[in-house]
């Protein structure tokens, strides 16, 4: 009886041989084909390229000292809260365009218009501006009219100008009407001493000074204003009021001090 034969490793066709769910041939496949060999290499410069790569943009960021990158962290941080600040304040804007703008009355748009000239000698009313018609108060005020406080800064500036300003004597130069006024005030020694504006020798008279007769119901100059209220009107009122002792009363009252003439010239004589 011959020897059993040995069990001789028969070959694998492609189709039969066993596979992983890959698509590679396992263990079990003794040679791999020159294709499967080109593939399974491209796939490994692949990976290892992948890696490489992975390495040097990985390395720098790894490298940094903390504080770097705490500093970096930072500015994004800054960064965000800015732009979310940003975009409140531009929401907060945009709300804040759509509210209604404050109107003036005539008390206040009395007080906005003289408080506008006094604060710049250059201030000047436009001459597109129709004196007989209310003054659009962006032009005279210097705070936004829409704001929520903007009722409170019109507040705060009609009682500062006349604070500032009890005597305001609205004029012309070479008038003897307006001399006899302002001579009438500043012998009265007070302190602060009258504002006075020589109408005809600013630019915007021709504007200005019928604004100032419909805000004050009068019809010549001069103009003069005790505590933002204008008395008179005429020069013959205010020499009956002078005489009375009215006059004095009114300018105390709005804020102004009297200085006697007497202390004045111990004053000078010193």
């Amino acid at each position: 009886m011959s020897p059993p034969t040995p069990l001789l490793p028969q070959s694998v066709s492609a189709k039969s041989a066993n596979k992983t769910s890959y698509g590679f041939p396992t263990i079990l496949t003794p040679v791999m084909s020159p294709g499967r060999r080109r593939l399974h290499t491209a796939f490994a410069a692949l990976a290892a390229l992948f890696i490489v790569s992975l390495y040097f943009v990985t390395s720098p960021l790894l490298s940094l000292p903390h504080s770097t990158v705490a500093s970096t962290a930072t500015d994004w941080t800054r960064w965000k809260s800015h732009r979310n600040s940003s975009k409140h304040s531009n929401s907060w804007s945009l709300s804040h365009s759509h509210r209604k703008p404050i109107t003036l009355d005539t008390d206040a748009e009395l007080a906005a218009v003289t408080n506008f000239i006094a604060s710049l000698a250059s201030n000047a009313i436009p001459p597109t501006v129709d004196p007989s018609k209310p003054i659009d108060p962006e032009l005279v005020l210097g705070f936004d009219i829409r704001s929520p406080r903007a009722l409170e800064d019109l507040q705060e500036l009609r009682v500062d100008v006349w604070e500032k300003n009890p005597i305001i004597i609205f004029s012309e130069m070479h008038s003897p009407t307006c001399r006899e006024a302002k001579t009438m005030f500043i012998e009265m020694n007070t302190k602060p001493g009258p504002l006075i504006f020589d109408i005809d020798q600013r630019g915007d008279a021709r504007v200005l000074t019928p604004l100032l007769h419909r805000l004050t119901a009068t019809t010549s100059l001069p103009i003069v204003l005790i505590g933002g209220k204008p008395v008179g009107p005429t020069i013959t009122d205010l020499r009956s009021m002078r005489d009375s002792g009215e006059l004095r009363k009114l300018v105390h009252e709005a804020g102004a001090e009297l200085v006697s003439s007497q202390k004045k010239n111990k004053k000078g004589r010193k």
